[in-house]
C-alpha cells in the first residue's frame, strides 16, 4: 500500500529487478514513465480503479495532484525489486563536480541534503492551492 499526502510525490526512481504494477484506490495521481534512453514520456492519471505498469528498470515517478491523500496499491514481481532514487546521484552519490560536468550545468553541490527514499513535497503551486506550508510533515 502506497500513501501519498496532499501534493506529495515519489521522485524519479527505478526498480532494477522488477516490474511495478500500480492501482489507484483513492485520489488523483499523475504517473510519469520515461522509456529507455528517454525515447518518450508516457503519462497517466490514476483515479480509483485505474492502473498502470512500470516495466522492469524503467524510470518513473508519481505525483498526488490533490489536496486530499492519494492511496495506491503497488505490486512488484520480485521479492527483492531494488529501488534506485535518481536524486540521490545528485545529493549523496557521485561527486558534484563530475555530475555537473556530465550534465553540462551547475545542478549538483556537495552541500545539498539527501533526497531520501520516500515521498517528497511536490509542486509549490499545488501546496499553495491546498494551503500547505513546506515545513509541515505528514508525507
Amino acid at each position: 500500500m502506497l500513501n501519498l499526502g496532499p501534493c506529495a510525490m515519489l521522485p524519479p526512481h527505478y526498480h532494477p529487478r522488477a516490474s511495478n504494477y500500480v492501482v489507484a484506490t483513492k485520489g488523483n495521481t499523475s504517473t510519469y514513465l520515461f522509456e529507455e534512453n528517454g525515447a518518450r514520456l508516457v503519462t497517466e492519471i490514476l483515479t480509483p480503479g485505474k492502473a498502470t505498469i512500470f516495466p522492469q528498470a524503467s524510470m518513473h515517478m508519481m505525483v498526488n495532484n490533490g489536496c486530499e491523500d492519494a492511496q495506491l496499491v503497488s505490486a512488484l514481481n520480485a521479492e527483492d525489486a531494488g529501488t534506485q532514487n535518481i536524486g540521490n546521484v545528485f545529493t549523496n552519490g557521485f561527486p558534484a563536480d563530475l555530475v555537473n560536468a556530465a550534465f553540462g550545468g551547475n545542478i549538483a553541490a556537495a552541500d545539498i541534503q539527501p533526497v531520501g527514499t520516500g515521498s517528497n513535497w511536490g509542486l509549490a503551486s499545488c501546496m499553495q492551492r491546498c494551503g500547505i506550508k513546506p515545513n509541515n510533515t505528514g508525507h
